[in-house]
């Protein structure tokens, strides 16, 4: 499948273990946000608590954490998901939990495959874009520039994503074996040009007393 969730996907990933039946996918949702009238420094003291917070809920039993943006208003502004995501990967390597939980990203900041390349770079194991399905939807509703129902639009997205992701992903991994191969073969060309070397001019330089010496002591 594509690493993209859907809304509703994410929603019943969030409530799977609501009445404790499932703790394998205990789920914890952390929100993303942060004071603007703070500044920096506020942003900075935000990534804090929320460090503080996931690892609380790992401590607790979580699985999966999911980094959301929503209920941002005009006095709390969303962490920008990519800063979020690496911020949080990078203190549970740190605290050496990093692989006992998921991470899902739920961000309105993510409109094209660039972005969800990104975030799966950096730690998520999945993600939602829930305003770009948002929009979507509100396209296909008012049939403006589409004319399909808000749920094919929604799928439509995700799909667009999702193959868009995969492709990344094979460019990479061709990208490393090309590499690999360049270095398979420098390597090998190194080989062959030492063992040139040793047949004409080995003998040579061992033929001189002071080398011989050298090479004797």
């Amino acid at each position: 499948g594509y690493p993209i969730l859907d809304s509703d996907q994410l929603a019943k990933l969030v409530r799977i273990n609501r009445d404790g039946s499932m703790p394998a996918y205990d789920t914890h949702v952390v929100r993303g946000l942060y004071p603007v009238e703070g500044g920096g420094a506020a942003l900075k003291a935000r990534l804090d608590e929320l460090c503080t917070a996931v690892s609380e809920a790992i401590a607790q039993g979580a699985r999966t954490i999911v980094l959301s943006d929503r209920h941002s208003n005009a006095d709390l502004a969303p962490i920008p998901s990519l800063l979020l995501t690496a911020a949080i990967h990078h203190h549970l390597v740190r605290e050496k939990t990093r692989t006992q939980v998921g991470l899902i990203v739920e961000a309105g900041d993510v409109r094209e495959v660039h972005h969800v390349a990104l975030l799966i770079g950096y730690g998520a194991a999945a993600v939602n874009p829930y305003l770009a399905f948002e929009s979507a939807e509100d396209l296909a509703r008012r049939e403006w520039l589409v004319s399909v129902e808000p749920d094919k639009a929604v799928y439509n997205v995700r799909k667009a994503l999702g193959k868009g992701v995969l492709k990344v992903n094979g460019k990479m991994t061709e990208l490393l074996h090309l590499d690999e191969a360049r270095r398979t073969v420098a390597m090998d060309e190194a080989i062959r040009a030492f063992g040139r070397w040793i047949k004409s001019e080995l003998p040579e330089f061992l033929a001189s007393s002071g080398n011989l010496a050298v090479i004797k002591n």
